[in-house]
């Protein structure tokens, strides 16, 4: 892949973390943070989240700007993950 073809694939994968996944991933630690448990449908967006982080860091192994946002990703799925498995168990 070109770079510019390269560049502009992780411009839209930024684009869609930002404008599709990120604002449903704090609507759902909201919830979880409330004590609530993951719906099946929680689960699913989080392996979508899990897939489109994979797929950025891949793209971006030569971009040290993006490390820190994809670390936050990572650090955001994490928290998501841990506060679901702590709901399923009360």
């Amino acid at each position: 892949m070109d770079t510019s073809r390269k560049e502009n694939v992780i411009q839209i994968s930024i684009l869609d973390i930002q404008k599709r996944l990120l604002p449903r991933a704090y609507e759902l630690r909201d919830r979880l943070q409330a004590g609530q448990a993951a719906e099946t449908y929680d689960l699913e967006f989080l392996d979508t989240l899990h897939n489109a982080i994979q797929n950025l860091h891949i793209l971006s192994t030569n971009s040290p700007e993006l490390y820190l946002f994809i670390g936050n990703l990572v650090q955001l799925y994490s928290a998501l993950i841990s506060m679901a498995l702590n709901n399923s168990e009360e």
